[in-house]
């Protein structure tokens, strides 16, 4: 495993093509100043991956080296910490960084749609022609002399009911399989069935 003393070298390997984002590395940390909660960092060298070397570039130096893969709750809980470390001012510095950071590596991670990805279920023409001959009957009913509230209310209800059948909300497929699939772990197997809404 190759060892980077800073992030500049991690780049540098990347640019040129002698690692990738996913590549284990050991990776120096240097020593941080205390915080209330715990004494000084100590430097020393750390396995870790490229894209996390990368990612803890943004990160403010006294919150350590988060070394996990990043999901949203891991996201959340890097600003919250930094909130309560840093501060207000040093927190919406980081934020900024994190959104630039998130603009200019979000083209490298590979990840495509194709239209392959996007099941579309054989029932849908079904489901949205049934909603719309409910609501053309409420429309009709209200005409007649039906209390509007009362109409209003069974038209939201009809869409919003064909709204979740398209979603997957039936039989325990998974909803939102585009989004399932760009998560860490989630395999194809698992997404069989699914339908995008």
């Amino acid at each position: 495993m190759r060892r980077f003393g800073s992030v500049a070298e991690v780049e540098l390997a990347v640019e040129h093509g002698q690692v990738e984002f996913h590549t284990p590395i050991y990776f120096w940390i240097p020593a941080r100043p205390a915080t209330e909660d715990e004494e000084t960092g100590k430097a020393q060298w750390v396995q870790t991956t490229v894209g996390r070397a990368i990612f803890n570039s943004v990160v403010p130096r006294e919150l350590g080296f988060w070394n996990k893969t990043m999901g949203k709750k891991e996201l959340g809980d890097v600003i919250f910490s930094a909130y309560r470390t840093v501060g207000l001012g040093r927190t919406v510095v980081f934020l900024d960084g994190l959104k630039e950071f998130g603009f200019r590596y979000s083209t490298h991670g590979g990840v495509s749609v194709g239209i392959e990805d996007m099941e579309i279920p054989a029932e849908k023409d079904t489901i949205l022609q049934e909603a719309d001959e409910d609501v053309a009957r409420f429309t009709r009913a209200y005409n007649n002399g039906v209390n509007l509230q009362r109409r209003a209310v069974q038209q939201g209800d009809r869409h919003l009911d064909a709204r979740q059948q398209r979603r997957g909300g039936r039989h325990g497929e998974p909803a939102r399989p585009v989004a399932r699939r760009l998560q860490p772990g989630v395999h194809d197997d698992e997404l069989r069935g699914a339908w995008l809404a």
